[in-house]
């Protein structure tokens, strides 16, 4: 986008823009957070799977003292073993998964809530300077105090303004720019976008 909507911007407009913008930001930011919060806390359930895995470890490690006595046997040993090893694969499972849904959390939350920022900043950016340029270089005009200013900021009145808003600057405002009674439409677009004459 090159900008080149921004002269039909006023002030005023341009400020509830930013406004517009900064909820907007606020808003997914804040939407971001929520998802990255709730994906982390599913981590928790790993923790219950960690926990299964070392009491099943437990159980195996009694098992294997168990397996020790001579009534008992061997085949209370193999059992033991199995067990053990199953509360190992548990646990190790269990810390992977809580090791990738915190990392998903924070990825899903960056994304969420930096890719709604990634389709409007590259719109509202170039709109934004675009426009800030247009003031600066209207305000130097001003405080240099150009001859013809008043009436190339009456011939942008006329371009940009609405048409109620011009006929508030008096009956026929074309005629009155023909015949040199630009003041007012220049006044009405200083106003449009947020400047006032300086004190001379």
């Amino acid at each position: 986008m090159d900008g080149r909507g921004h002269g039909f911007f006023s002030a005023r407009t341009m400020r509830l823009l930013d406004v517009l913008l900064l909820v907007y930001v606020v808003v997914w930011a804040v939407l971001g957070s929520l998802i990255a919060m709730d994906v982390r806390r599913q981590a928790d359930l790993s923790d219950h799977v960690t926990r299964i895995g070392e009491a099943l470890s437990d159980v195996g490690a009694g098992l294997d003292v168990l397996g020790g006595l001579p009534l008992l046997g061997d085949d209370i040993g193999e059992v033991a073993g199995r067990v053990r090893d199953a509360g190992e694969s548990v646990q190790a499972s269990g810390r992977a998964s809580r090791d990738s849904l915190e990392r998903m959390g924070i990825l899903v939350g960056v994304a969420f809530a930096a890719l709604p920022l990634m389709l409007v900043l590259p719109l509202y950016v170039p709109l934004r300077l675009a426009w800030r340029r247009e003031v600066r270089a209207v305000a130097g005009a001003l405080a240099a105090g150009g001859p013809d200013l008043d009436r190339t900021l009456a011939r942008r009145a006329l371009a940009t303004m609405p048409y109620e808003r011009l006929l508030a600057c008096g009956a026929d405002p074309w005629t009155r720019l023909e015949t040199g009674e630009v003041r007012e439409l220049a006044d009405a677009e200083l106003t449009r976008l947020g400047l006032t004459r300086p004190d001379r």
